[in-house]
């Protein structure tokens, strides 16, 4: 029914906290292990004896590893989970008995942010799974969560013809692109209001050159796919959500970290995507008449939260 497939990189501490929140369950686990550790494999399956262990894989990105394996799978559903997030195992149970009973092209999970450890769990029951059709206008920034995601693989070998596997493998985002052309091919993509998913927030330790280069590759993982999915009329809508809903955010946050003239250079890479120009110039105009005061405090906000 289900395949939960994992990537990791030596964050074997963060891996067994996952590990433990999936060892009740009887699902395949497939652990791609980036390390040629034989030893690391009798240690999983201590802790859940359906895992499937691949190592030395060959892949450099994610996303060429997303590529290969999702074609591999067996199962009606496939789940990437990034190997530093947590699940609520208190819920997997009725999600896997849910997913038993539903057929849909995709899930996309409810989801909470967390920074620290020990984290806190639910320790209810969940009663019900509450779910509605997926509105891409006001849920466009969840599909960059890759660990969110639950593809249905029947759906994606379908539009997989239509896909080019080269451009996904180059993408930060693959599973944006796989996602907007299920969701315009099938039309019945469902978000799962419930928190099933914990999602880590790291504070990386980026220069400004690798913080430019992510920043970059996530504006366009974004908006590229949606182009290529949507009619002018609706890629107009999708634009103005993401841009005027996240505008200032996104401004503050780039020029915080990597200063204005990284984030006008960012903006001038990406005026092919952008589909009306004004939006530009409202963005350069908002850019320019940031006081350095406001930036400031919140560099000093970003600090302070960042200290705790």
């Amino acid at each position: 029914m289900l395949t939960i497939v994992i990537c990791t990189d030596g964050r074997y501490n963060y891996l067994y906290q996952l590990l433990n929140d999936l060892s009740n369950f009887k699902i395949p686990i497939w652990i791609i292990d980036f390390n040629n550790k034989k030893d690391k494999k009798k240690n999983y399956q201590n802790i859940n004896k359906n895992i499937k262990l691949i190592l030395n894989d060959k892949c450099s990105t994610f996303s060429e590893r997303f590529v290969k394996y999702i074609k591999l799978i067996k199962t009606k559903y496939v789940w990437f989970i990034g190997d530093d997030d947590r699940v609520e195992s208190n819920y997997l149970e009725k999600l896997i008995l849910f997913l038993k009973k539903n057929n849909f092209s995709g899930f996309t999970l409810g989801y909470e942010v967390f920074r620290k450890d020990p984290l806190v769990k639910k320790k209810n029951q969940l009663k019900k799974i509450e779910y509605k059709y997926l509105n891409i206008y006001e849920d466009v920034h969840n599909l960059g969560l890759v660990s969110t995601q639950i593809i249905n693989t029947e759906s994606y070998k379908i539009i997989s013809k239509n896909l080019n596997e080269k451009y996904l493998n180059k993408s930060m985002y693959p599973q944006v692109d796989v996602i907007t052309k299920i969701i315009s091919t099938f039309n019945d993509w469902q978000k799962i209001n419930n928190t099933i998913v914990y999602y880590r927030v790291n504070n990386f330790n980026l220069n400004k050159k690798n913080l430019y280069n992510r920043l970059n590759g996530e504006f366009k993982g974004y908006l590229v796919p949606l182009k290529k999915i949507y009619g002018h009329n609706d890629i107009k809508i999708l634009y103005q959500k993401i841009f005027f809903k996240n505008v200032l955010s996104w401004i503050i946050y780039c020029i915080v970290n990597i200063g204005k003239k990284n984030t006008f250079k960012i903006l001038k890479n990406n005026n092919k995507i952008i589909p009306f120009i004004f939006c530009t110039h409202f963005i350069k105009a908002i850019i320019l008449i940031t006081p350095l005061s406001i930036i400031k405090i919140v560099r000093e906000i970003k600090q302070k939260l960042t200290s705790k």
